[in-house]
C-alpha cells in the first residue's frame, strides 16, 4: 500500500527547485508530464493508487489531483496488471509537430492541383515529392483547417397570423404492391397546420397538381390562399400551372433552390405521414391507398396533437382562430 505523501522537493511548473507550489499545482496533469523528474511523476502514481486503496471513487481521487479521470483509470488498470509505476509513459513525451504552415501549404498546393485527392493519397504525394512523412489523419485535419469554412444553415421562420394566408403544397412517391408507384400531393394551411387536401395519383404532372390544388379549395369551402410555397419541380413550374394560378389571383412562391426548409411544413407533414401511418399498413392497390390518405386528414386534423402548437389539434387552432376574428 502506498502512503499519500507530497514529494520532499518543491518543483515548479518547469521542474525547478526554486519556491514552494501549491499541491493542487504541483499535481496538476499538465505539470507532472511537463515535468523532467521520474520521480515526481512516480510521487505522482504512488498517490494515485494510495488514494484508490483507501476506497476513493475515481472522480474524488481526479478532483483531488486535478487531473483527468482517464489518467487515474490508466494508472489504475496498469497498477493492476502487474506493471511498475516507475515505468515510463508509453505515449513519447516529445513528438514532431507535423500541423506546421509548411505542411498546410504543401497540402494546399495538392489540393488546389488534385482536388479530387484523398488524405491518403496527399500524404503519400507529400512522401514522394519531398520526402517528409506525415500521418494521412493528421493531413485530414488539415484539410478541414485550410478549407474554407461554410456559414451555418438557418432556417426561416415564417409566422402566419391568420388561416389562408399562406399554403404549403409538395409531392412525394410511394411504392405499393407489384412495384407500382404512385404520387402523394398534399396541400397545408401554414397557420393552422390543417392538411386541405392529401391524394394520390399515378402521374406527376401539372394536371395532378391542378386537380390536387382544386381539391383543397373545395375542402376549404371555397377559400383560396394569397400565397402558395412549392419547390421547383417540374410539375410546380410549369406554364399550366403558372397560368392556374394567375387565373385564380393566387401568388406563386418557389422556394430557393437547395434550400428544402423554406417548405419544411409540409416536408414534416410527408414524414409523419411514413412514420405514423403509412409504414404500418400494405397496400395492394391505388384505391386501398387513397381511403387511407383520406382517414389519415381526418385523424391528422381532428385528432393529431402538434408540439410546436402547444399539443392542439389543427382544428382547435383553427377554432380559436375564427373566434379571435369574429
Amino acid at each position: 500500500m502506498y502512503a499519500v505523501t507530497l514529494p520532499n522537493a518543491n518543483y515548479s511548473r518547469a521542474g525547478i527547485n526554486i519556491f514552494p507550489a501549491p499541491a493542487v499545482d504541483l499535481f496538476r496533469f499538465e505539470n507532472v508530464y511537463r515535468n523532467s523528474n521520474p520521480e515526481f511523476a512516480l510521487e505522482f502514481r504512488k498517490n494515485i493508487i494510495g488514494l484508490r486503496e483507501q476506497g476513493l471513487k475515481i472522480s474524488e481521487i481526479a478532483e483531488n489531483l486535478n487531473c483527468s479521470v482517464s489518467v487515474i483509470k490508466k494508472w489504475i488498470r496498469r497498477y493492476r496488471e502487474g506493471e511498475l509505476l516507475s515505468d515510463i509513459s508509453r505515449a513519447p513525451l516529445h513528438r514532431d509537430v507535423k500541423n506546421t504552415q509548411f505542411h498546410q501549404h504543401l497540402i494546399a498546393q495538392i489540393v488546389n492541383e488534385f482536388p479530387f485527392y484523398g488524405s491518403r493519397r496527399i500524404a503519400h504525394q507529400i512522401e514522394k515529392e519531398y520526402g517528409e512523412k506525415i500521418s494521412h489523419v493528421t493531413v485530414g485535419q488539415m484539410m478541414k483547417d485550410i478549407q474554407e469554412k461554410k456559414e451555418p444553415v438557418i432556417a426561416e421562420r415564417i409566422e402566419i397570423d391568420e388561416p389562408d394566408k399562406i399554403w404549403h403544397m409538395d409531392m412525394t412517391p410511394k411504392r405499393i404492391a407489384k412495384g407500382k408507384i404512385m404520387y402523394i400531393f398534399a396541400v397545408m394551411d401554414a397557420c393552422t397546420r390543417r392538411i386541405l387536401a392529401l391524394k394520390c395519383y399515378e402521374g406527376c404532372t401539372s394536371v395532378e397538381v391542378i386537380d390536387c390544388l382544386y381539391k383543397a379549395i373545395i375542402n376549404n369551402n371555397g377559400k383560396k390562399p394569397r400565397i402558395l410555397y412549392t419547390d421547383n419541380g417540374g410539375q410546380f413550374v410549369s406554364k399550366i400551372f403558372e397560368d392556374c394560378l394567375r387565373v385564380q389571383c393566387i401568388f406563386h412562391h418557389r422556394i430557393d433552390k437547395g434550400k428544402p426548409w423554406q417548405n419544411g411544413k409540409v416536408e414534416r407533414l410527408f414524414r409523419t405521414l411514413f412514420d405514423e401511418w403509412i409504414d404500418f399498413n400494405n397496400y395492394q392497390s391505388p384505391k386501398g391507398l387513397s381511403e387511407s390518405l383520406e382517414a389519415f386528414r381526418n385523424w391528422f386534423n381532428n385528432e393529431r396533437e402538434i408540439q410546436k402548437m402547444d399539443y392542439k389539434t389543427p382544428m382547435q387552432i383553427m377554432r380559436e382562430k375564427e373566434s379571435t376574428a369574429s
